[in-house]
């Protein structure tokens, strides 16, 4: 069951029972089609599949702590 807690800037954060946070994302029709695309051929969610995006970004862009 998801929980609801304050985020850094004072907002509420939704966090599932793994801990994950719940976030929304505004993108293109193509990369919407692109993302499903991916997901159905890789037998993966399109969660699964943006984060490992972010990830590769996070990691060329040095943004890890």
């Amino acid at each position: 069951m998801p929980t609801t807690k304050r985020g850094p800037k004072g907002g509420r954060s939704t966090r599932t029972a793994g801990g994950l946070i719940r976030k929304t994302l505004l993108i293109r029709p193509d990369q919407d089609a692109e993302l499903r695309r991916l997901a159905y051929e890789r037998q993966r969610s399109e969660s699964e599949i943006a984060r490992d995006a972010l990830d590769l970004y996070l990691d060329a862009e040095g943004g890890r702590e």
